[in-house]
């Protein structure tokens, strides 16, 4: 009798314990799925700019290049700056030998006291409309003359900027090559070749951003001007 009563107790045991980890085991799994049901986020989907970067090659160059010489070659007499010199719009740069436009400082004033008598002539009848004329536009010609002479003396730069060239040295004759050349390098242009890939997505007014490899990782603002 106790052989049967073991017999069926083994079997009633394992049971009871197999039934344990069952439960054991549902209830690791809703305390898993509980954590994952705690750590989900929804979020509602949006629309977002994108931005597109493309990075592309350039060369920069100067705002304004103006080169300074005379109408005509001359004698220098004196150059006021030099290589990396600052310069402001409406200074002297330089001075050319003047002999030139004292001798039609003498013409002009010689026009002008005969155009004076002429009027007077004409006023009394003692010569004609024509004759006046005459005298009128020579000096006004003259006149147009000393002024071309006096801006030729004195050479002026018409930008602000620096100078980045510098041909000649006092008492030299300016030839075929600018005395100086002064640039406007504040703001300057950046050229840059764009590829047709890109060619259809450039526009005017653009905004852009420019590194110099010189300057590191710094970046300067610009905009799209010419295309």
């Amino acid at each position: 009798m106790k052989k049967y009563s073991l017999i069926h107790f083994v079997p009633l045991l394992a049971v009871a314990l197999l039934a344990s980890c069952a439960g054991q085991g549902t209830s690791d799994q809703t305390d898993s799925e509980t954590s994952q049901k705690k750590n989900v986020r929804v979020e509602t989907v949006q629309m977002v700019p994108v931005d597109q970067i493309s990075t592309f090659t350039a060369s920069v160059e100067a705002n304004q290049v103006n080169n300074i010489a005379p109408a005509t070659g001359g004698r220098i007499r004196d150059i006021f700056v030099d290589v990396s010199s600052t310069v402001r719009r409406g200074e002297a740069v330089a001075t050319m030998d003047d002999a030139r436009f004292e001798q039609q400082q003498t013409q002009v004033a010689t026009l002008r006291r005969d155009f004076e008598r002429y009027e007077e002539l004409f006023a009394v009848g003692g010569i004609s409309r024509q004759q006046l004329d005459q005298a009128r536009t020579q000096l006004e010609v003259a006149e147009t003359a000393l002024k071309n002479l006096e801006e030729n003396t004195t050479l002026v730069s018409p930008v602000s900027g620096v100078v980045t060239a510098r041909n000649y040295d006092p008492g030299d004759v300016a030839m075929q090559l600018p005395i100086l050349t002064i640039e406007n390098i504040n703001p300057v242009k950046v050229m840059v070749n764009v590829s047709e890939t890109y060619w259809s997505r450039v526009v005017k007014g653009m905004p852009v951003e420019v590194q110099a490899d010189a300057l590191g990782s710094e970046t300067f603002s610009g905009k799209v001007s010419i295309i």
